[in-house]
């Protein structure tokens, strides 16, 4: 059972960099790590992409609405800028990564839980090496359900 707990952890503490180490999770964040990159470092960078490439002062209420819809106003028309945030998703989550096979190597043969408010951003760069990888049901609460564990 500490396995999977640990295992479980792992996924959750790369994604949301967010876990607090704790007695009752000691054993799994120190096995598992942490990495700080979630949604606010994706949100961050698109909010840089789009001042670079289009010029646009976005806010943080109005990235967060981007990141969301995938969907931006780029000259007064409505863009759909999901390969854009995709991309951007990719080069962020080399960290997150090279931290799941730091903590396991041989993630290729485990199963991999993903879990966080950014996991529906990650989930395809970590199949990009982990194909298998699967994102949880109800993925934003998941992680506080793993802490409650």
């Amino acid at each position: 059972m500490i396995f999977s707990k640990a295992l479980f952890a792992l996924i959750v503490t790369v994604i949301s960099g967010a876990i607090k180490r704790s007695t009752t999770v000691d054993f799994a964040h120190n096995k598992a790590g942490s990495v700080c990159t979630g949604v606010s470092v994706l949100a961050d960078k698109c909010a840089l992409f789009f001042s670079k490439e289009h010029n646009m002062k976005l806010e943080l209420p109005d990235i967060y609405e981007v990141l969301r819809t995938k969907k931006v106003m780029i000259l007064n028309v409505e863009t759909d800028v999901s390969q854009e945030i995709s991309g951007i998703a990719v080069l962020i989550a080399e960290p997150i990564i090279k931290e799941i096979y730091r903590c396991w190597d041989n993630a290729k043969n485990m199963r991999v839980f993903v879990a966080g408010g950014g996991a529906p951003y990650f989930i395809g760069a970590i199949r990009n090496s982990i194909p298998h990888a699967e994102l949880m049901d109800d993925n934003f609460f998941a992680v506080a359900r793993g802490i409650h564990l």
